[in-house]
């Protein structure tokens, strides 16, 4: 959670949502970390990056130490425009065809409709929450009007919570994005974290 979704949630859903939203990314993250790294060390996560990345490779060091400071930078700087094209170019078709869906997906789901099954009487309610966050959230800025005009329509705060936390990864662009940098049993596991830990953090947001 970045600075900007932190003094956005406080304007506009206040103190507590915000302190609750940072909390549950960081409870969600460090559980997540944790587990990715025993399974990394157990031999079930190796070799999870795609190759279909073109990376140029910066000067070897035996090379560098013939030229000169100037020379090495300019180099270095080539070789990143080269790189920040080519992941640009990889990433940023795939995030275009998500905005698209996402945009039309926005414009025929009525909002009033989404609030109502996400009341406060569904139980069920952080679990939907987190799985209508996939086609609804697109970032923190346009997301935090759309959660205040469904808390004004009945959502309660541990599905709100849930909306959020699980939106903001699980969304259409942000998982087009690390699908097309990591194979699928990293992806997936990705994706496993990302939802029941939204949802967890919903439902132990109500209690309070």
């Amino acid at each position: 959670m970045d600075p900007e979704s932190f003094v956005l949630t406080y304007g506009l859903l206040g103190k507590e949502m915000a302190v609750a939203r940072v909390v549950a990314a960081l409870s969600i993250g460090i559980m997540a970390g944790y587990f990715t790294l025993y399974l990394s060390n157990k031999g079930f996560l190796e070799n999870q990056l795609l190759n279909n990345i073109k990376i140029t490779h910066a000067t070897t060091r035996n090379k560098e130490k013939e030229l000169e400071k100037s020379q090495i930078a300019i180099i270095r700087l080539f070789q990143f425009l080269i790189n920040f094209k080519n992941l640009g170019i990889f990433v940023g078709k795939f995030i275009l065809i998500a905005f698209v869906l996402e945009a039309v997906m926005i414009m025929y789901v009525p909002m009033e409709w989404v609030g109502g099954i996400l009341g406060s009487d569904n139980p069920f309610g952080p679990i939907l929450a987190a799985l209508i966050g996939v086609p609804a959230y697109a970032s923190s800025v346009s997301a935090m009007p759309i959660i205040r005009g469904l808390m004004d329509l009945g959502m309660d705060k541990g599905t709100a919570l849930s909306f959020m936390v699980g939106g903001a990864t699980t969304s259409i662009p942000a998982m087009v994005a690390v699908y097309s940098l990591v194979k699928r049993r990293t992806f997936l596991l990705y994706i496993t974290f990302s939802l029941i830990g939204a949802i967890l953090a919903g439902y132990i947001f109500r209690l309070f």
